[in-house]
C-alpha cells in the first residue's frame, strides 16, 4: 500500500507544477487578438508600427498585427516602436512592450499654435492591419534554426510555431 502511495504522490509532485503552469498561460492566450485603439490629441495622425504606416488615428489595431512577438536575444517577446507624425506637430515616439498593449493608447500631440486644423473623427475605424507574408515566412525560419541549433526543443518549437501560424 505505501508503495502505490509513493508513487502517486510523485505523480502528484510532478503534475502540479504544469498544471499551475498550463492556467497561467491560459491568461495570455487572447492577448494578442484584443482590439486595441490608438487615438490622438489633435486627431489625423499618421501611426507607425516599427516603420511600418497602419493608418491614422483613430484608429484600431491588435497587438498580433502591429507588433507579433519576435526573438529578441534569447527572449521571445513584444516589443517595437510606435510613433505618430503629424504637420506642424513634434513626432511622438513610445516604446512598446507587451504591458503597454493591455489598454487603449491616446495620445497628446505637441504642435505649434495654428499650424494644425482639427479633424472630425473617422465615421468607422480602420481594420488591423494583416500580417506580412514575409514577416510570417522569417519568423518561421528563425524558428527553425532554433530548433536546428538546439536552442529550443521541439515541443516548443511546435507551440511557437502554431502561435505565429494563428496569427495570420
Amino acid at each position: 500500500m505505501k508503495h502505490h502511495s509513493r508513487r502517486f504522490q510523485r505523480r502528484q509532485a510532478l503534475l502540479v507544477p504544469f498544471a499551475i503552469a498550463f492556467l497561467l498561460l491560459q491568461g495570455c492566450a487572447g492577448i494578442g487578438s484584443k482590439p486595441i485603439t490608438l487615438s490622438s490629441e489633435p486627431q489625423g495622425a499618421e501611426v507607425f508600427a516599427d516603420g511600418r504606416s497602419l493608418g491614422r488615428t483613430p484608429l484600431t489595431i491588435t497587438q498580433a498585427d502591429a507588433f507579433p512577438p519576435r526573438w529578441h536575444g534569447t527572449s521571445y517577446m513584444v516589443k517595437g516602436r510606435l510613433e505618430l507624425r503629424k504637420a506642424g506637430c513634434e513626432t511622438k515616439r513610445l516604446e512598446v512592450n507587451e504591458g503597454m498593449l493591455l489598454h487603449d493608447i491616446h495620445v497628446q500631440l505637441n504642435c505649434r499654435p495654428g499650424s494644425v486644423t482639427r479633424v472630425a473623427p473617422a465615421s468607422e475605424p480602420a481594420s488591423p492591419v494583416p500580417a506580412s507574408e514575409p514577416d510570417i515566412a522569417s519568423r518561421l525560419r528563425k524558428l527553425k534554426e532554433l530548433l536546428d541549433q538546439g536552442l529550443i526543443d521541439r515541443q516548443e518549437y511546435r507551440q511557437q510555431r502554431k502561435r505565429i501560424l494563428d496569427s495570420i
